[in-house]
């Protein structure tokens, strides 16, 4: 779950290519550097990465919330791919983790496990973790609509690990008062702690009014979140729905979800189909 790949992409890589044949060489490769903006959760001020495309025009948006690490980078491949497709990409940090102040998510939960608590009682406390993660990401979904350049008629919300677990909280959120989201689209949330995990999200999910595409590894073991949230995407019906990924290519290192988030080719046609069902549309001139 962590960005290896994006590291490999880096902010920086500019070369140049010499053709062998003729001698003559290529223009460098533009690299997508992103802008560090900086939004209010309550009184606490956070950072994040802005990518946005050429021209002017008002943009749809599409905003990523990261996974776990301690260090979320500012070099994503999905950033290229959507900033492509004429999308601002929008990339909040959450408290506690990058350069923001806060308690880090993960260490926090190891200070409640370390207490040896009844599974439930745990479960609640890191429960209660991530919902207060959640007002971050709102947040940030407040800052980004108030930019003169966004389409807020037009704003994807997606996120892996713990971002997807985000994705389904804001769509809750969503669903008691409508944040202006056009759909969801979560990456194998977070997972662990049995069936918990995914019969705390159910409700969730039932109140959300807006799509939700939620996938899965099959090779991430535990299939819990997506087997108790499947019959409920199936009941709210189209364009809601949910799907098991195959296991990553045996060559690959890392042969999880992760493997599909880099690489934006296996799933390019069906997620944009997926948007274009939720009447997500273009650059507004």
């Amino acid at each position: 779950m962590k960005c290896t790949f994006a590291l490999i992409i880096g902010l920086f890589l500019f070369f140049t290519h010499v053709n062998a044949q003729s001698g003559k060489a290529e223009a460098p490769k533009k690299v997508l550097v992103p802008e560090i903006i900086y939004y209010n959760s309550d009184t606490v001020k956070l950072k994040g990465y802005l990518y946005k495309p050429e021209g002017k025009g008002h943009f749809p948006v599409f905003i990523w919330n990261h996974d776990g690490e301690k260090e979320p980078d500012s070099s994503n491949a999905l950033a290229a791919f959507w900033v492509k497709k004429g999308f601002i990409f929008f990339k909040p940090i959450r408290s506690g983790q990058g350069d923001n102040p806060g308690i880090y998510i993960c260490n926090a939960e190891k200070q409640i496990s370390r207490r040896r608590e009844m599974a439930q009682l745990a479960f609640r406390q890191i429960y209660a973790l991530h919902k207060k993660a959640n007002e971050d990401v709102v947040a940030a979904l407040q800052w980004i609509k108030q930019q003169p350049y966004t389409d807020t008629n037009n704003i994807v919300m997606a996120g892996y690990g713990y971002g997807g677990t985000q994705v389904l909280l804001t769509a809750e959120k969503d669903g008691n008062s409508r944040l202006g989201i056009k759909c969801f689209f979560a990456m194998s949330p977070v997972k662990g702690w049995g069936k918990m995990w995914g019969d705390s999200l159910v409700p969730a999910v039932e109140k959300a009014k807006r799509p939700i595409f939620l996938w899965q590894a099959r090779s991430d073991g535990d299939l819990s979140i997506i087997q108790a949230l499947a019959p409920v995407l199936i009941k709210k019906g189209f364009p809601s729905r949910s799907k098991i990924l195959q296991d990553a290519p045996p060559s690959e290192e890392s042969v999880n979800t992760s493997y599909y988030y880099f690489h934006p080719e296996t799933w390019e046609k069906e997620v944009l189909k997926y948007v274009k069902d939720c009447g997500v549309k273009g650059r507004k001139e």
